[in-house]
């Protein structure tokens, strides 16, 4: 049998010496095109054993950063909260706070087709004086791909209550009427769209979506995904991807896709403000997302990054070929959601909690009855709580009394020497 085999091996090696074009060449190869590069292209599975390894990896950038102030070294997050962690670094130094030991618990991964919500426990030490203290800190995060397909934090919502820090993704209010604020809306989405027209590269050649998506090259999705970002959108409603199909197979699993009827005639759905247009020369395709800000008989108005390399408006025809279809998110809110008081000298208005659009027209102060302190006197707006008036107190000295001739507060002198004061009842 050995023998039988050498004798093969060697008829096999004169063959290829013989006749070496008879080698069979995988076709890519034959084509030139690099193996290597589509095999980094891969889209990494969700899965329990991904997340947890992105997690991790997470939380280790994250602690060394916290530890050291280096960038270089936080790695697997999107810039946003680079940045945020940044603030963190600061208030921390700020409060005399070290952080000594950071241990995570990954309390639960729920996982989707194409990102992951992750829980997790942070058990800290911290250093504060002479003193160490223990705590734990709870951890909300998000899980997607990053440009290259990679798995990488989106979002981390959580509030360390030792320095007061919350991240940027943690939802806080002192406003009464704030309290109760949805998500962003359609709407939301539409004003901060619309606020970006024109905006392009800077002079590094990136825009500040690449930026916030730490991915460059074709930006209209980031463009998206950013609007939706910057109006409270969650991850479950907008995904963050920088690939367009992915965000066109997102909705198509949830059944929020609705093709172009010019592809299929039995859809009856027409685009609304707020939905993402696909464009592609391939009906199942999707090589260009855009956000419907108008809709007219026939055909949208939308609002599209990477176009001409700069944000601006386009009207698509809904007859175009190019035209696929659109996806609609599933808004928290229809409307905008009345937040807190914006004021200043002039008066006061109220604004979106979630896009900042104004809500109200600017309104007149109302006064308020002049207060006293034994400093100053002031008036503040009984309608928004703006200082509108203050000033120290012009004393005048009247006998034992020390008195201001413009509210009235005054000052005696007891028989000790020591002073004490009161408010005067009479208004001036």
């Amino acid at each position: 049998m050995k023998t039988t085999m050498r004798t093969l091996i060697v008829i096999l090696l004169a063959f290829l010496l013989l006749f070496p074009q008879a080698v069979i060449v995988p076709e890519a190869l034959a084509a030139g095109e690099n193996l290597e590069a589509e095999a980094d292209d891969v889209v990494t599975i969700v899965n329990e054993f991904t997340v947890t390894q992105a997690v991790n990896a997470y939380f280790q950038g994250r602690k060394a950063f916290l530890t050291s102030g280096d960038t270089a070294q936080f790695a697997g997050a999107v810039p946003a909260i680079v940045e945020d962690e940044l603030t963190h670094v600061q208030m921390l130094a700020q409060k005399g706070i070290v952080l000594l030991s950071s241990l995570i618990q990954i309390d639960d991964i729920q996982t989707e087709e194409l990102y992951a919500v992750v829980h997790a426990t942070e058990l800290l030490t911290y250093r504060t004086g002479d003193t160490t203290v223990s705590a734990e800190v709870t951890h909300r995060l998000f899980v997607g791909h990053d440009y290259d397909g990679q798995l990488i934090v989106g979002s981390d919502r959580y509030l360390e209550n030792l320095s007061g820090f919350a991240s940027c993704s943690y939802p806080m209010s002192t406003d009464p009427v704030a309290e109760t604020m949805a998500a962003g809306s359609s709407l939301c989405i539409k004003h901060v769209a619309e606020g970006e027209y024109g905006e392009g590269p800077d002079a590094q050649g990136l825009t500040k979506y690449e930026r916030w998506m730490k991915v460059s090259g074709d930006w209209c999705s980031m463009f998206v995904c950013w609007c939706a970002n910057e109006c409270n959108l969650s991850q479950s409603i907008v995904p963050h991807s920088s690939w367009a199909p992915t965000i066109r197979t997102f909705y198509e699993s949830r059944g929020l896709f609705y093709a172009s009827q010019i592809h299929d005639s039995s859809v009856t759905q027409t685009p609304q403000i707020g939905d993402f247009i696909f464009e592609s020369t391939m009906p199942s395709g999707a090589a260009h997302i855009a956000i419907v800000v108008t809709v007219y008989s026939g055909s949208v108005r939308v609002i599209e990054g990477n176009a001409g390399d700069k944000v601006q408006y386009r009207t698509i025809t809904l007859s175009d070929p190019s035209y696929v279809g659109f996806a609609r998110p599933q808004y928290p809110s229809t409307s905008h959601t009345t937040g807190s008081w914006v004021r200043n000298a002039s008066g006061h208005y109220r604004t979106c909690v979630n896009c900042g659009i104004s809500m109200t027209s600017l309104q007149n102060h109302v006064n308020s009855v002049l207060q006293y302190d034994s400093n100053k006197h002031w008036r503040y707006c009984v309608t928004c709580n703006y200082t509108t008036f203050s000033e120290h107190h012009t004393m005048e000295q009247v006998g034992a009394i020390s008195k201001c001739s413009v509210c009235g507060y005054r000052e005696d002198i007891s028989i000790n020497g020591a002073y004490r004061w009161y408010i005067a009842t009479k208004e001036q």
